[in-house]
């Protein structure tokens, strides 16, 4: 039996943060209102008075009739192919750079797949609405004829990395390349966090390396985007890839994704390109809010005042064809700012390993793969959890609490 005295204090803080956790990961949607209803758009695709502002699916429903050779790509089209980059697509979006499929047709696939009940799931921090969002898309004019090529999906625990991508092919030789961000998986997550302490870490690697690929087979323009971790390994992408495919890419656009070490930073890594990284975080951010970020910064507004859940693009209000602006970050954001990166900037780079081993070593003892084995079995699991936790070293128990307590 392991003895808990002396820990009382450490022990109710890890607790208030797995519930925190679990409560997360409990929602297949984000809370949209203060009171916790939720909203979806009508499967029928009819708009329905809200007291907000236009979303994401608002603007195709205005813009849609317009296709990309009569409008340009803008900062709301290249967020919806970022967005779209979390429907499961394995085996339906072409996986070569020789074969395409529009979006229209890829909509038809997927909606048509033996196993759509399974892969309409989104998950539990995907917003359902992503699978409307590709169905409005692939009705528009805007959206429905580009084809999609190359979609990789990899998922490896035991070299550590989770990494999607696919291609889009815009009219006039302008290729867009969307990443996706962290998925359900929990070496998804821990690859996130280890961006404390290694880099680059294996899916920012691959983002360079497939930005490469597409530039090599393809002529034109390129603009790279994504969301959460998808917006850290478009920056990298663009700093890290080869010279000339440097020099073909326009922007690369960050949706409240992570930043960088200071250290990396402070390299000259980024100073080539920075002026090319679009930074979208809404007013209260937590996630983009995570390391040092390197490029242009927007602070855009959501019209949740759940603060974990402004990462929703769903949640970001557009008016035309730009986000609507804010002008400062919360002062609940900018705590998670300076307090996340005080902390990881005072611990060497053994420590921060630490850090993270101990934050997600929980799931080992859990025994759980994903965000829903963790909801699921942790619970059950909580002795063990607690007797891993009392068993950490102390220093590593004490930067342990200090993480907790910055979310608590």
């Amino acid at each position: 039996m392991t003895n808990y005295h002396g820990i009382n204090k450490f022990t109710v803080s890890v607790l208030s943060f797995l519930i925190i956790l679990l409560a997360m990961t409990s929602c297949s949607t984000v809370p949209q209102k203060e009171n916790d209803e939720f909203f979806h758009h009508d499967e029928k695709l009819q708009l329905e008075k809200r007291n907000y502002d236009m979303d994401i699916i608002d603007y195709i429903n205005w813009r849609g009739d317009l296709t990309f050779e009569q409008d340009p790509l803008n900062e709301i089209d290249a967020l919806i192919f970022a967005q779209l980059s979390y429907v499961q697509l394995k085996n339906i979006a072409p996986s070569t750079i020789s074969e395409h499929k529009t979006i229209e047709q890829i909509c038809k696939d997927f909606e048509s797949s033996p196993d759509f009940e399974t892969r309409k799931d989104t998950g539990p921090l995907i917003n359902t609405d992503t699978n409307i969002l590709l169905k409005v898309a692939a009705k528009s004019n805007r959206f429905k004829n580009i084809p999609i090529c190359n979609f990789v999906h990899e998922v490896n625990e035991e070299k550590g990395i989770q990494f999607a991508a696919y291609t889009a092919l815009l009219p006039k030789n302008h290729i867009l390349i969307a990443y996706e961000g962290t998925y359900v998986e929990a070496v998804g997550w821990k690859e996130d966090f280890s961006m404390a302490y290694e880099y680059p870490v294996p899916a920012q690697v691959r983002s360079s390396e497939y930005a490469d690929y597409i530039a090599d087979n393809f002529d034109g323009v390129i603009t790279l985007c994504g969301h959460s971790k998808g917006g850290n390994l478009a920056a990298y992408a663009i700093a890290n890839c080869n010279s000339k495919t440097q020099a073909r890419i326009d922007k690369a656009y960050s949706f409240d994704g992570q930043g960088f070490q200071k250290e990396v930073i402070k390299k000259g890594i980024f100073k080539d390109t920075e002026k090319r990284i679009e930074n979208y975080n809404p007013q209260d951010s937590v996630i983009g809010q995570l390391l040092h970020k390197v490029g242009n910064v927007h602070i855009i507004h959501s019209y949740t005042r759940k603060k974990m859940w402004q990462h929703d693009p769903f949640t970001w209000n557009v008016i035309g064809k730009q986000f609507v602006r804010e002008e400062k970050f919360s002062k609940y954001s900018q705590k998670i700012n300076h307090e996340m990166n005080n902390l990881i900037d005072s611990l060497n780079t053994e420590e921060r390993k630490d850090l993270i081993d101990g934050i997600f070593d929980i799931f080992d003892v859990a025994e759980a793969y994903t965000l829903q084995d963790f909801q699921e079995k942790a619970p059950k699991k909580m002795p063990e959890i607690l007797e891993y936790i009392s068993n950490l070293e102390s220093k590593t128990k004490e930067n342990l609490r200090r993480f907790i307590k910055i979310f608590i």
